[in-house]
């Protein structure tokens, strides 16, 4: 079976109903107690340019994503991205999905003049 085109890109504003969908797989691949987020929460988090949600689509559908927040340092006065979940559903892993969410963070990073993308 041939996997379906895959899209990934940042998700914002008025994408709140595949933004859930989204999040709640993020949750599911790590098996974590999750419950669906109301879609105006999940709006208010995409209005939020700090936040970052970037997803893997396949057809529409989600096999990946992740969050990230941005973070203002106070050594200097600059911006660092703090990659907080990634995750790609089981039957789309070892296809590079999850290298290719990071790599679009770091050009969207990049494009914002932020150089550090980093993970604890």
């Amino acid at each position: 079976m041939q996997a379906l085109p895959l899209e990934v890109r940042r998700l914002g504003p008025g994408e709140g109903e595949l933004a859930a969908r989204v999040l709640l797989t993020v949750a599911q691949v790590f098996d974590e107690p999750c419950e669906p987020l109301p879609v105006a929460y999940v709006e208010e988090l995409l209005a939020r340019r700090e936040f970052w949600l970037v997803a893997a689509l396949e057809g529409g559908a989600p096999v990946g994503g992740l969050t990230a927040h941005t973070l203002p340092m106070t050594r200097s006065a600059s911006r660092e991205i703090f990659l907080y979940d990634i995750s790609v559903v089981e039957r789309a892993q070892r296809r590079g999905i999850g290298r290719t969410l990071v790599a679009t963070l770091r050009e969207l990073a990049i494009r914002e003049d932020i150089g550090v993308v980093f993970v604890p």
